[in-house]
């Protein structure tokens, strides 16, 4: 879903560089007009672009990275933040047909809803776009909230996960993180 770009004001939302998850790359060959070859154009199964809402790839592993996807609007109708940018990067690598790898997905920079993005060090396993918690036994890490997964707006206010982090590693965190409900 592509927002209308032009009321948009993101000025005060943290701007971030992110991966992005498009799904399978496809190439194709073609001809221009005047009969020249063009080699590799490219198109992706989920293709993003300026403007469109995003969500973080939940199923991330990569730590220390920052992945997107097109907002899911049939899943939980979460969306974390809007692409701000047009996606750069090419891909000479990927065969058509797979997914491109971490390494050569394309990048874009993504206004995330919330306040700021501060690290701090995780409690346990945690993925990324998991609700936040400060740890019952220590202060100083964060942990996912036993009663996470709800879609209401109540919700909102709290810390939110940007990348994947295991007990004792650095995590991102979106502080004050508001999620646009997108049905």
């Amino acid at each position: 879903m592509v927002a209308r770009t032009s009321f948009n004001n993101l000025r005060n939302f943290p701007v971030l560089p992110v991966k992005l998850n498009e799904g399978v790359l496809t190439r194709a060959n073609t001809f221009s007009p005047s009969g020249g070859r063009i080699d590799g154009m490219v198109s992706y199964a989920a293709p993003i672009v300026k403007g469109d809402l995003v969500q973080l790839v939940a199923a991330s592993t990569d730590k220390g990275v920052i992945r997107v996807e097109i907002n899911d609007t049939s899943a939980d109708g979460r969306a974390h933040g809007m692409v701000v940018e047009s996606p750069k990067g090419i891909d000479a690598t990927t065969v058509s047909g797979q997914t491109p790898v971490v390494a050569y997905e394309r990048m874009a920079s993504v206004a995330f809803f919330g306040l700021g993005v501060i690290e701090l060090t995780a409690a346990n396993t945690i993925a990324p776009g998991a609700s936040l918690d400060f740890d019952d036994t220590n202060d100083a890490q964060v942990d996912t909230k036993t009663a996470s997964g709800s879609t209401t707006l109540g919700d909102n206010g709290g810390m939110c996960a940007l990348t994947y982090a295991v007990a004792g590693e650095k995590v991102a965190v979106l502080m004050n993180a508001f999620f646009a409900v997108v049905e």
